[in-house]
């Protein structure tokens, strides 16, 4: 079993303004799609998005109406990697990876939503964080980045 988890990833918009989550009449099972960028120099601006899908069954189906998920929500997915296969009316057979969800979470993608911030800047029984006088805020370069740099004899795998 292909376990996955995927942080940071974002909910797409839905297809042709179809609803960014898909729920079967039942309500018991839903459908999604995720979106995250990954760096490629051959696309436009170094960057190129990854789309996965996503369905998940009850209890979870509950729990994604309750955090009132919508396009642009930024998530975590924790789950398994497994295939959708279908047969087409021409008689072809169609195969689509899918992550089979086991847990969600919001993510601090930071998509502005003043909800987020506000659980951002508190624990869990609501008090604020308490900041630690005396410790630096971690430095990473100059915060551009400016995209891989080969190693070696300067063979990109790209």
């Amino acid at each position: 079993m292909n376990k996955v988890m995927i942080t940071g990833t974002v909910i797409s918009k839905g297809y042709e303004n179809n609803p960014s989550l898909r729920f079967n009449e039942a309500r018991d099972v839903v459908r999604f799609k995720i979106g995250y960028t990954v760096y490629d120099k051959r696309a436009d601006k170094n960057r190129r998005w990854i789309n996965l899908n996503v369905t998940a069954f009850k209890p979870l189906v509950d729990r994604i109406v309750k955090m009132e998920l919508k396009e642009g929500s930024y998530i975590n997915v924790f789950g398994r990697l497994d295939e959708d296969v279908w047969t087409t009316d021409d008689g072809i057979t169609k195969r689509v990876p899918v992550i089979i969800l086991e847990d969600i979470e919001f993510s601090g993608g930071g998509n502005g939503d003043k909800k987020s911030e506000a659980t951002s800047t508190a624990d869990p029984t609501g008090a604020p964080i308490q900041e630690i006088p005396g410790e630096p805020e971690p430095v990473f370069g100059n915060g551009v980045f400016e995209g891989f740099t080969p190693v070696g004899d300067g063979n990109s795998l790209y």
